[in-house]
């Protein structure tokens, strides 16, 4: 069966990649260029959710097919409908802007209810720190905490992406962690030929994953990450250490931006990675954010997790302070 499910992948990736003017053009939606925070030369499709549709789809005819379903017909069900409604609220704010609080006011409704929905094999009723031997339980908020987790992973992994591969090689590396440890093995196996994919194309300027790519993407992690803890293959400290830049770097944002008397959600060009455009060029920039963004992960396994995130913070806040010379913080939107 793992033969077939593979010459089906490779057979629809191909045709995604082939077809994808025609895809673009049925699609019509574009990331328009200007002057401030989109430096790309000319309109760029946002078709990174839509490649990744594609895939969800092809997975759940094969799913049903094969019967190698997530859990259960009624669990895969919710959630394929959930993640699509992350979808579409993205490709309406790529399209239309939403307001940043409805839009946070309507991801923590979506995932309130799709946490209720899937409670029994999804909600966090304990925060089990492995290499600490530190347990905490959550008890009556456990379905606040879990949807606020999705949430909070939404819009950082969603300010995380700024730059040509960035959120591409970082969700690789999520999705091939996971692999590893045997979470959902043939989803995640698609995800990860699926990701690849859409880094080939990304690289080739071909398209951006917008928002409609992210919050799909970053939901669909989120989900199998639970499950991996849920199933005892991954713990906290490993949830901490995959997910630490993209959350550091969401958190000083909010802070910086606090201090300066604007939203938390305001767009401006204070990201690490522009921090690091500003010094170095984008291949450089991306291969530092890779090492930065994997690093923590691999060395908690010779050195522990407590030395591993001290070593973070350290090389985090260094690059901070050196690259802050070379950036214009009065950058706005």
């Amino acid at each position: 069966m793992i033969f077939y499910y593979l010459s089906f992948l490779i057979i629809i990736s191909l045709v995604v990649y082939f077809k994808f003017e025609t895809i673009s053009k049925i699609i019509n939606l574009y990331d328009i260029p200007n002057k401030k925070r989109k430096l790309h030369s000319e309109p760029t499709p946002l078709l990174g959710g839509t490649i990744f549709v594609i895939y969800i789809i092809t997975f759940t005819v094969f799913s049903f097919l094969y019967d190698f379903k997530i859990i259960d017909n009624y669990n895969q069900s919710i959630i394929t409908i959930s993640i699509f409604v992350f979808f579409i609220l993205g490709f309406i704010d790529d399209k239309f802007e939403i307001n940043a609080y409805l839009k946070l006011s309507i991801q923590i409704l979506i995932s309130l209810v799709l946490i209720y929905l899937i409670q029994e094999n999804f909600l966090i009723e304990k925060l089990f720190f492995k290499d600490l031997d530190i347990t905490i339980s959550i008890g009556k908020f456990s379905l606040i905490f879990t949807s606020l987790c999705l949430v909070i992973f939404l819009n950082a992994y969603n300010m995380y992406d700024g730059m040509d591969g960035q959120a591409a090689i970082y969700s690789i590396f999520i999705f091939f962690i996971l692999l590893l440890k045997g979470v959902e093995y043939y989803f995640n196996l698609g995800l990860l030929c699926f990701a690849i994919l859409f880094l080939i194309m990304n690289l080739q300027k071909k398209t951006f994953l917008g928002d409609n790519g992210n919050f799909l993407l970053s939901i669909i992690i989120s989900l199998l990450i639970i499950r991996g803890y849920q199933d005892n293959v991954i713990y906290v400290d490993e949830i901490f250490l995959m997910m630490i830049l993209p959350g550091v770097d969401m958190l000083r944002l909010f802070i910086l931006r606090s201090v300066q008397k604007k939203s938390p959600f305001s767009a401006d060009r204070q990201h690490f990675h522009h921090y690091l455009l500003n010094r170095y060029d984008q291949k450089k920039s991306l291969m530092f954010l890779t090492i930065l963004s994997i690093l923590p992960f691999i060395i908690s396994k010779y050195i522990g997790t407590v030395i591993s995130v001290l070593i973070f913070f350290v090389i985090y806040s260094l690059f901070i302070l050196y690259l802050s010379k070379f950036s214009n913080e009065n950058f706005t939107n």
